[in-house]
């Protein structure tokens, strides 16, 4: 199994705006979200538009973070991290989504990239 993380680059932002669909559609069990007039089931109605709300993970350097999750060089998922003052609290780094595809699950692949991610992006 061969894991890696690396920051997600802007001209790949469209592989983020596919899992993140994903993502949302695995969230929805849990709430009321309906689907938007584009068929995505998603709080905000920008989110067919890779270049709408998921831009803004590239708008601030070193403060805001888009990583790719990969296994064996295939995408499989990411993390959202974000640092003060986009971050609430007093914490140095927020992780604020992280998701893997449901067939990478519970085989050490999400403990692995998230021991990765708090190694790369530890604080104080």
């Amino acid at each position: 199994m061969s894991i890696t993380i690396q920051l997600a680059p802007f001209e790949k932002r469209y592989i983020l705006h596919s899992m993140w669909i994903a993502y949302v559609h695995e969230l929805s069990q849990y709430h009321d979200d309906l689907p938007v007039r584009h068929g995505l089931i998603d709080e905000q109605d920008d989110s067919c538009d890779p270049e709408g709300f998921l831009a803004e993970w590239w708008a601030c350097p070193g403060k805001i973070y888009a990583y790719f999750i990969y296994e064996r060089e295939r995408p499989v998922g990411f993390a959202l991290c974000a640092a003060p003052p986009l971050a609430d609290g007093d914490a140095d780094t927020v992780l604020e989504e992280f998701f893997l595809f449901y067939l990478y699950r519970n085989r050490g692949i999400g403990r692995q990239a998230a021991t990765m991610l708090f190694d790369k992006l530890r604080g104080t």
